[in-house]
């Protein structure tokens, strides 16, 4: 058993490798590029993080990067030992970090949507400070799925099936072909610390429901059921940027 699961990992390529294939492919990075990293601490970000650091992405230079974190003060000392994390790994690889604090109020409807939106907004404030054209987010295949069968399931409509783009400008995913397990993974390689966020395991949020529940028992019913759900994603995007092609090309004929 234990030879079997080395030789899959021998024959499949690293997480490294994903997201320099992703990056060329869909052009990620342009030349010259001034990367911002988004860095919460936890093992997605920190991987991204680390990646880029290395130089495994060679259209992104080490020295053309920087980092932020978004203190959001939502788990007491958790935050603050999060924050001290980022300060500490960013340190040890040469990486300038900014941390700005934008606290959330917990009884105000949608914690997670409160949060993210106050992370858009800070990264696009510091993006601008710093000259930096592009944001690079640590979301992988994992949180692909879990958007889509979110947005299904909440509104519905072939738009929700689009998902999140690999290169968005300004903002940019390196690792969305990667799987969360690959990314603790790479963290445990190369000796990295990431923070567990217990904010991901609250009950009463959704995407904790999906996440620990419905993918689970989705790849176990159909293995691979998360990397066909962001092929799927893959196609629905270029059918809508297709769509919005022909749409615009119309109307510069007149025909709208």
């Amino acid at each position: 058993m234990a030879s079997d699961m080395r030789s899959r990992k021998r024959g499949r390529p690293s997480l490294a490798r994903k997201a320099e294939e992703l990056s060329k492919r869909e052009a990620i990075f342009p030349t010259d590029a001034r990367v911002l990293v988004m860095v919460s601490g936890g093992q997605d970000s920190i991987a991204l993080l680390h990646v880029l650091c290395s130089g495994h992405l060679r259209q992104v230079p080490p020295y053309s990067l920087c980092a932020l974190h978004v203190n959001h003060h939502l788990r007491g000392t958790e935050s603050d030992s999060d924050e001290a994390l980022v300060a500490r790994v960013c340190s040890q690889l040469g990486v300038e970090v900014s941390v700005v604090h934008r606290p959330v109020d917990k009884q105000a409807g949608n914690v997670q949507e409160e949060a993210r939106e106050a992370r858009r907004a800070a990264a696009l404030e510091q993006a601008e400070k710093t000259g930096c054209d592009r944001i690079a987010l640590g979301h992988t295949a994992d949180d692909q799925a879990e958007t889509m069968l979110y947005r299904l399931g909440r509104y519905g409509g072939l738009a929700a099936l689009t998902g999140m783009k690999p290169c968005d400008p300004p903002w940019v995913r390196p690792l969305l072909s990667c799987r969360r397990e690959e990314t603790a993974e790479y963290c445990r390689e190369q000796g990295l610390d990431f923070a567990s966020d217990s904010g991901n395991e609250h009950p009463g949020y959704v995407r904790t429901a999906i996440r620990q529940e419905v993918l689970p028992a989705w790849e176990a019913a159909l293995p691979g059921a998360v990397e066909a759900a962001c092929r799927a994603a893959e196609v629905a995007a270029e059918m809508q940027d297709l769509a919005g092609m022909a749409l615009d090309e119309s109307a510069a004929r007149g025909g709208l």
